[in-house]
């Protein structure tokens, strides 16, 4: 992704941002999704073979965004946008603890359990 963005022109990819301040990283993501009429009336990602042009949607940690909202943001790689989604993933089943199970919730490193070796 180039450096010199239009702010006024999302395009789809992958950020990171916080959802409070000094919150921890969560993924966010925009992409196109046609609303064509090949191959019937299910959603899809926009693909080359497309009769219409895609409708932008977005996502911050798993929920529903504005993508003009999310397209400000930080962007990252798919790599680091797979990695913030299984850590949410990981903390909410395992870890409850972690400022990742609850990124509305500011971090205090006095909350923090320490790390047993």
């Amino acid at each position: 992704m180039s450096n010199h963005r239009n702010i006024g022109n999302p395009q789809p990819g992958y950020f990171k941002t916080r959802l409070v301040k000094n919150g921890p990283w969560v993924a966010a993501r925009i992409w196109r999704e046609c609303q064509c009429t090949i191959g019937g009336s299910v959603p899809h990602v926009s693909r080359p073979s497309c009769d219409r042009s895609g409708w932008l949607m977005a996502k911050v940690n798993g929920i529903e965004a504005d993508p003009f909202k999310v397209w400000i943001n930080t962007p990252i790689t798919k790599q680091e946008f797979d990695y913030f989604m299984a850590t949410k993933q990981w903390a909410e089943e395992s870890a409850p603890f972690m400022p990742e199970a609850n990124p509305r919730k500011a971090v205090d490193i006095n909350e923090l359990p320490v790390p047993t070796f």
